[in-house]
């Protein structure tokens, strides 16, 4: 998985990478692990030593620009946190007085 990585990010060549919500969703410990893959895969292809073999069909060592985190905006309870994109999860209401 991680030489797929290495692959594609010098393949590529992203200027900038977001990396999934870093925690409080049903998901947390797939996200952290894949947040942590993704991390070492973004380091791993600025290397030139690692998988030399790649260098040799002619791609170079890549690095973002940048690499953003989302982090989550909504309350996170004992609960988790409300998903937006699926609609799943439980949303606390405010009201206004």
């Amino acid at each position: 998985m991680l030489y797929d990585a290495v692959l594609a990010v010098r393949r590529e060549r992203p200027q900038l990478m977001s990396l999934p919500l870093s925690a409080g969703s049903a998901t947390a410990t797939a996200t952290t692990s894949l947040r942590r893959d993704r991390t070492r895969g973004l380091q791993a292809a600025a290397d030139p030593t690692v998988f030399p073999d790649q260098l040799k069909d002619g791609l170079q060592p890549w690095q973002p620009l940048a690499v953003y985190s989302m982090v989550p905006f909504a309350p996170i309870t004992e609960k988790g946190i409300f998903d937006y994109a699926t609609g799943n999860g439980r949303r606390r209401a405010s009201r206004i007085t």
